[in-house]
């Protein structure tokens, strides 16, 4: 009970508003059915417009077609409790990553890897659904006078780690957002080409699909995000 009350579970309505608006009211109807009365209590007080008269994506038109999509909708609303909550830390209990003996595991593939689902829309859902202060985890690909071109490996959030590595986004760090032991250090010599780096996102544009990340630990607080180490960040 005292680790729960750290915590607090809040619907994304907004994510569900998105399903609904590729597959259909026919998705909102199956919610109904197959959640709880707190749910869809809790997604009625956020005000989002749920309902979808011409759906993104039509429904097949053969028999076959017809019991898959029947079987999808009814996957993601019986999940949409997970799906569609998101999960809130508190900073207090935000774990730390000083801890050598820390228990470090591979990031698995996110569930699109495994349905056929283009990077193009992998790429699309990513930006739709980053935030200011998300920790990422990125390689160097490229190093210009005013900063440092990343490729996105997979994030690194407190209650969740997606790899994306194979999507293909690049963020950019501005030379001033980089990390740097003293004024005289040479950023060239510091991060090669396909070092790992620590980064926190400080700016979304969507309709560019362009992300600005920081290697500072001022960016860090700005977020909330006060118990995690961003690269070669030595501040307590």
């Amino acid at each position: 009970m005292e680790r729960l009350a750290h915590r607090s579970r809040g619907v994304r309505a907004n994510h569900l508003a998105k399903a609904v608006s590729y597959h259909g009211n026919d998705l909102l109807q199956y919610v109904q059915v197959e959640q709880s009365t707190h749910f869809l209590a809790t997604l009625r007080e956020t005000g989002v417009r749920m309902q979808c008269d011409r759906p993104e994506k039509p429904p097949p038109t053969s028999v076959k077609g017809r019991d898959l999509r029947c079987r999808v909708l009814k996957f993601i609303a019986q999940k949409s409790d997970v799906l569609f909550t998101q999960q809130q830390v508190a900073p207090s209990s935000q774990p730390s990553r000083d801890n050598e003996e820390e228990d470090f595991h591979a990031v698995m593939p996110p569930l699109e890897s495994y349905m056929g689902i283009s990077d193009m829309d992998q790429k699309q859902h990513f930006f739709q659904s980053v935030q200011l202060g998300d920790v990422l985890v990125c390689s160097v690909a490229a190093r210009q006078e005013s900063g440092l071109q990343l490729s996105v490996l997979c994030t690194d959030g407190a209650t969740s780690k997606r790899s994306i590595w194979d999507v293909g986004v690049k963020v950019f760090c501005p030379m001033s957002e980089v990390m740097l032991s003293s004024s005289h250090e040479d950023p060239f010599d510091t991060y090669e080409m396909k070092a790992f780096v620590r980064v926190v996102v400080v700016k979304v544009t969507l309709h560019s699909e362009m992300l600005v990340v920081s290697m500072k630990r001022e960016s860090l607080q700005r977020a909330g995000r006060h118990n995690v180490k961003l690269v070669r960040d030595t501040g307590g």
